[in-house]
């Protein structure tokens, strides 16, 4: 006989499945990038595909679980919540795409000088996936919390390669693969709020309090908006 709680639990593990899958699928693509390995990179040319099945199945569960058992409470919260991470991760899937086709064309040209800091930002990035899931699997405050820092300091690589980038690009150098990795870091920043979205959502669920990672913290959202600090 089914129960909540058991089928809750194998919604758990198949959202796991496939943080593991965009986690292995993100390391092949940084190490594609920096070893400047074609046959790895064509081996990620359908995974957002794969991500996206995996995602729609995940969420069609959800959906026939509040149907069938009419959830409150708490469990309500965490099927809400899975729906949003289903499509965080989804999302994932389709920047990974958008980063395989940008690395396509740039190992046509030559490397840039500044890839250890877009290695950086990748395996930050990657980190922050697997915490954010983490704190959700295991309803942990703390490692959300952490997402949050993780991400401000994802954000400051970002800042600086963009300022790398639009230099070399103002100077007319490397100009296509400047355009490619610019795209790159792009996709890599985007991956990187979703995974604070993920962490949004566990806090949301432990605590029931609406909140948004500011800088390196997550802050109450209606309290930024009082202050006028919100976008609105």
């Amino acid at each position: 006989m089914k129960t909540l709680s058991g089928e809750m639990d194998k919604l758990n593990d198949e959202l796991l499945k496939i943080a593991r899958y965009i986690e292995e699928s993100l390391e092949k693509t940084i190490t594609s990038l920096i070893d400047r390995n074609e046959d790895m990179l064509n081996e990620l040319k359908n995974v957002h595909l794969m991500i996206d099945l995996m995602c729609s199945s995940l969420e069609e569960k959800a959906i026939d679980l509040i149907g069938l058992f009419s959830p409150m409470g708490f469990d309500l919260k965490i099927l809400a919540m899975a729906l949003k991470i289903s499509f965080s991760l989804n999302e994932m899937g389709r920047l990974i795409n958008d980063i395989v086709k940008a690395i396509s064309d740039f190992l046509k040209s030559p490397t840039l000088s500044y890839m250890d800091e877009v290695e950086k930002m990748a395996e930050s990035t990657l980190v922050m996936i697997r915490k954010s899931i983490r704190s959700y699997v295991d309803m942990d405050i703390s490692l959300a919390e952490e997402v949050c820092r993780d991400d401000d300091f994802v954000d400051s690589i970002y800042m600086r390669l963009k300022s790398q980038i639009l230099r070399s690009l103002k100077m007319g150098k490397e100009s296509l693969n400047s355009h490619k990795l610019f795209s790159i870091i792009m996709s890599l920043e985007r991956m990187a709020d979703y995974a604070t979205s993920i962490a949004e959502a566990t806090y949301y669920i432990i605590t029931g309090e609406v909140r948004r990672c500011f800088g390196d913290s997550l802050e109450m959202l209606s309290e930024k908006v009082k202050r006028g600090e919100g976008k609105v």
